[in-house]
């Protein structure tokens, strides 16, 4: 068969060989040009760590990819690297007509990443042939990508953002399966996205919600807990992490995708690739995961090598070729995705860098860290254009506007900051919030600005003229304290921002009263029967609050801050520290009638300063655990009749009390560490029972249910841990593990009367297990 030099196959090859193999292919090349081919050989394109934005163009327009092989350039059945980092990079630059075929030059093993390829040998008979004719048919029956039609245009219709799709409330399956009953509150921020001009994403402690942004609104909710997260450029996939995994949501039907795990430590910041086929994630294992995403399961592309400390920030470039790191090592590095390569590491940004952004043309990045300062670096060399100043905290946020013009940064100080990105000039500072910055953000358009902090405020602004928007609380605090009434039909939480809630616990459920006469966080709470809760609080102060009307009265003041305090189950008696060794006990009576308090008497021979006062179960005993690992229990029946000796002391074998449960019959008191050990001491004979391992981090939260037969813990990263107690034996089984919460279980009750389980954590939430 002859081929004619005047086909009408308008053609675009792209020919990858090794200098050993040039010669034989530019043999190759000037016969297939000489047939009407168009060829592009690799040796015409510049260096690939110089200009991978160049090659991936190349290779989205490139019709067909041959790859040539040979024993020359395989020595030892190696691919070459050149080969290795073009087929890595093919997968990241997808063009549905594109075809890849290996040629081999001589007999040789294929490189796994190429078996699935086309694959020719050029040194048996009428070889050329037969590929020249493969190329020209594949060439004329598929459509150029950049042919351009003569028609006229026509205006596609714009679908709507995923995020605008669904409607109603959805939830991790998991959490249903493990018992959950309900959740209260929202948790506390994590990060915000504008959707548009009208909604706004706002992710928190408890999962993501859809809020209109006139009047707070939501559209729709998933309980998820959530640590951080990200949304896709497209809208379509959200990124939710708590723990080590990585949740992965299909935003238009509200669906599951799939899940990322391998991370050992838990996950601090996540990225999507501009073309969303690559996902970003780190944390406190020091480590970077690339996963590339497809309609199934993620796979882990690489791990990239370990900062010298938790990955606290991460950001692709707009074309997805540059990949920045950020650590609590103070140091940014830059990486190449398609290969890997570190091509730069930054340093200087004075503390931990805590966020990351390029702008929109590539050209700079942004870094914001600890150290209370921004720095802006050329990409293009790799220098300082300009550090910006004037925050008085900690850079927590920072994002450039669409245009690139300007840079917002919002940080613990709790100002929004806008810049000039040309000469690093203050533009304005656009509002401010109470409490540290979470997140800011750019609508689409650039028309506005909007910043969530830790006040639990969402402030939105024109950016023109910063006209005020909106200004919506959709969030919780952090939980500090959870307590139920005597019937367990009432249930008071505690808030970090001075709140307290107290919510009806029958089938009906509802909100009774929440009331916010504290200025500081909520350290222990009680009822006082038979209407009545008494509040302890970091503002010093001791207040009782009726149950049935929410009308309150300051009892009376300490003299120390309160932070280390505990009420009586009854809310009779106070225990608290002004952070000396000892212990101040307070008698309770909250009538208009009554003083409100009364000093009983101190708490001597303390083994170091207080760092945790709990009452036993039946409020007959308190437990004061120290700064020294050491343990003293003191009976109220011995203080009430002075009989000595006053305390006893207990050995612990862990290097830090976290945590203290206390069984409800008394007998047995658990101890947890925050090497994530828990010890069982028998109060009654004096001895320890056994130690508990095997938990990854801090036990943070301590309780028995089911009548004693269960141990449950509560650690830093959110988990919940059981165990099944033998008291024949007392040899505890592990019977369960969930991952209940995206931030650290500090409060664990359980409900008798209704047989379930309460976790409080910083994420802001409280959930109720059936027990």
């Amino acid at each position: 068969m002859t081929y004619s030099q005047a086909t009408d196959v308008e053609a675009n090859v792209l020919f990858i060989a090794v200098p050993e193999d040039l010669p034989v292919v530019q043999g190759l090349v000037s016969r297939l040009q000489i047939d009407g081919f168009a060829i592009t050989l690799v040796s015409q394109l510049p260096d690939l760590g110089a200009s991978p934005r160049i090659w991936r163009e190349t290779l989205a327009q490139a019709r067909a990819v041959v790859f040539c092989l040979s024993r020359r350039s395989m020595p030892n059945d190696q691919p070459p690297s050149l080969v290795s980092s073009l087929t890595e990079l093919l997968n990241l630059t997808p063009a549905p007509h594109r075809f890849v075929v290996t040629l081999k030059l001589t007999s040789c093993t294929l490189p796994a990443s190429l078996r699935a390829t086309s694959t020719l040998d050029l040194f048996s008979a009428r070889s050329y042939e037969r590929f020249r004719d493969l190329l020209h048919n594949h060439l004329a029956t598929t459509p150029d990508p950049r042919a351009v039609t003569a028609s006229e245009p026509v205006a596609p219709v714009a679908a709507p953002h995923p995020a605008l799709v669904p409607e109603g409330s959805f939830a991790l399956d998991e959490l249903e399966a493990h018992g959950l009953l309900r959740r209260l509150g929202r948790g506390v921020p994590r990060a915000l996205f504008l959707i548009d001009q009208a909604h706004a994403l706002v992710i928190s402690g408890g999962g993501p919600v859809l809020l209109a942004l006139g009047d707070g609104t939501p559209r729709w909710a998933i309980d998820h807990p959530t640590h951080c997260a990200s949304l896709s450029p497209s809208g379509q996939l959200l990124a939710l992490a708590a723990g080590t995994r990585i949740m992965l949501w299909e935003l238009a039907n509200g669906q599951l995708h799939s899940i990322c795990t391998g991370h050992t430590g838990m996950i601090q910041s996540l990225a999507f690739a501009p073309d969303e086929r690559l996902i970003a994630s780190g944390g406190r294992d020091r480590r970077v995961r690339l996963w590339r995403l497809s309609a199934g399961q993620p796979v882990v592309l690489a791990t990239l090598p370990e900062h010298s400390d938790t990955v606290t920030a991460l950001a692709f470039n707009a074309d997805g070729t540059l990949l920045a790191t950020g650590s609590a090592d103070q140091s940014v590095r830059i990486w190449r995705t398609f290969d890997r390569v570190l091509i730069q590491t930054l340093a200087g940004h004075g503390g931990t860098v805590e966020a990351l952004a390029f702008s929109p043309d590539n050209t700079l990045l942004a870094a914001g860290s600890r150290g209370r300062r921004v720095r802006l670096w050329e990409t293009a060399t790799w220098k300082l254009r300009v550090t910006l100043e004037g925050h008085e905290g900690a850079v927590e946020t920072l994002a450039f506007a669409p245009a690139g013009d300007m840079l917002a940064t919002g940080a613990t100080d709790g100002t929004l900051r806008l810049w000039q990105t040309t000469t690093g000039a203050l533009l304005r500072i656009v509002g401010q919030h109470q409490n540290p910055l979470t997140s800011t953000t750019f609508s689409p358009d650039g028309s506005m600005i909007a910043s969530l902090g830790e006040d639990n405020r969402l402030h939105v602004w024109q950016t023109a003229n910063h006209t005020p928007v909106t200004s919506l609380r959709p969030l919780s605090g952090r939980v500090t304290s959870l307590t139920l009434n005597a019937e367990g039909t009432l249930l008071a939480l505690g808030s970090s921002e001075g709140s307290v809630t107290i919510h009806e616990l029958t089938a009906e459920g509802g909100t009774r009263i929440r009331q916010q006469d504290h200025v500081g966080p909520i350290i222990s709470a009680a009822f006082y029967e038979p209407d009545h809760l008494i509040t302890a609080a970091s503002d010093r102060t001791i207040r009782a609050c009726t149950t049935t009307t929410g009308a309150s009265r300051i009892l009376w003041q300490t003299h120390g801050s309160n932070r280390v305090a505990c009420l009586a189950s009854n809310g009779h008696l106070l225990a608290c520290t002004d952070g000396t060794g000892t212990v101040q006990l307070w008698r309770i009576t909250p009538a208009e009638t009554a003083s409100g308090g009364q000093f009983w008497r101190v708490l001597r021979g303390l083994q170091g300063r207080p760092r945790l006062i709990r009452f036993d179960a039946q409020s007959q005993a308190i437990l004061v655990a120290t700064d020294e690992s050491a343990i003293q229990i003191w009976h109220l029946n011995d203080l009430e009749a002075e009989r000595e000796p006053f305390s006893q002391h207990l050995p612990c074998q862990g290097k830090e009390i976290r945590s203290l449960g206390s069984s409800l019959d008394g007998r047995i008191l658990a101890i947890g560490s925050s090497e994530g050990t828990i010890q069982l001491w028998h109060r009654q004979e004096h001895r320890t029972l056994g130690m508990l391992e095997g938990i990854e981090s801090a036990v943070t939260s301590l309780t028995f249910a089911g009548g004693d037969h269960t141990l449950v813990a509560g650690d830093a990263e959110g988990r919940l841990h059981f165990w099944r107690i033998t008291q024949r034996n007392w040899r505890p089984r592990r019977t369960n593990l969930i991952h209940a919460h995206a931030g650290a279980i500090e409060h664990l009750l359980y409900n008798v009367h209704q047989q379930q389980l309460l976790s409080g954590s910083r994420d802001g939430t409280v959930r109720i297990w059936k027990a």
